[in-house]
């Protein structure tokens, strides 16, 4: 005859042996809960990472753009300016005259014995110069009296005889040639009652050539 216990002890196994079952099945269950949580918390965190706009000062401002200047038109003036000056430096243009030589009254009883006249233009080529007398070309290399520096004449050991008219200064470059207003070189004296009777005479001739000369 068998032990009467054995039954209860079977029935008690597979009770045991079901409930570890139900808690085995269980726990996949829970482990992919746990693992879909985990995806979707890490996805917005992705998420929030690569979002497009930043907010700045209270502003929202795209990585791909920077922030504009503080002085954008103070920027784009300078490049302006800077694209004229470029293009007045490479731009060619004819002589134009920014000096024309003035009338000149030479006294003839200075000790310094040089007259000089002005003349300056600017030009793209930078011009040359020559300079005229009376409607004549002077000539520096045949009289080494005058002397060209830049566009100014310089006269030296001036004379009455010699170098008293009318003077004329010409710019020119390959773009055109201008021709200066005429300047009157004049040779004038002072003498009081003390001088010689030949320097009075001489400065009374003189001016009434001068005198002359305008009528």
């Amino acid at each position: 005859m068998g032990s009467p216990w054995k039954p209860f002890l079977l029935l008690s196994v597979i009770s045991g042996l079901s409930e570890f079952a139900r808690a085995v099945a269980a726990r996949p269950m829970s482990y992919a809960a746990v693992l879909r949580m985990r995806q979707d918390s890490s996805s917005s965190v992705l998420n929030s990472r690569s979002k497009p706009r930043q907010q700045h000062s209270g502003l929202l401002v795209s990585p791909d753009w920077p922030a504009f200047s503080s002085h954008p038109l103070s920027a784009l003036s300078l490049l302006s300016s800077q694209e004229d000056l470029r293009s007045e430096e490479t731009e060619e243009f004819g002589p134009v005259f920014i000096q024309e030589p003035d009338d000149v009254i030479f006294p003839l009883d200075s000790d310094e014995k040089k007259v000089m006249m002005h003349c300056e233009a600017r030009g793209n080529p930078p011009p040359t110069y020559s300079w005229y007398i009376n409607g004549t070309e002077v000539d520096s290399k045949t009289d080494y009296r005058y002397t060209f520096i830049d566009g100014d004449l310089i006269i030296t050991n001036a004379s009455e005889i010699n170098d008293y008219g009318k003077y004329q200064c010409q710019a020119e470059n390959s773009y055109g040639i201008i021709l200066s207003r005429e300047a009157l070189l004049q040779f004038a004296c002072e003498y009081s009652s003390n001088s010689n009777s030949l320097l009075s005479l001489f400065c009374s001739l003189l001016k009434v050539r001068n005198v002359l000369e305008f009528l």
